[in-house]
């Protein structure tokens, strides 16, 4: 056996890190979400598939590129 002591496991050895949410979520999730403005979830559910899963980035990019769209 070695004479080294044990070195205990900090938070961040003891779970892998996560970069970013990779959960998904309904559309009918996202619009009862408290996260997202009554604007946003009004561009959420009229884009977002009802079928479909999206994660929140992937959300978010839905709003941003509606935003940045030039009127007509």
């Amino acid at each position: 056996m070695s004479d080294k002591p044990i070195k205990p496991a900090t938070s961040t050895e003891s779970q892998p890190a996560v970069e970013g949410s990779t959960a998904s979520y309904t559309k009918e999730q996202f619009l009862s979400s408290a996260k997202y403005s009554y604007q946003d979830k009004d561009v959420l559910a009229a884009l977002l598939e009802t079928d479909e899963l999206y994660t929140a980035a992937e959300a978010q990019r839905v709003i941003d590129d509606f935003k940045k769209k030039e009127a007509k």
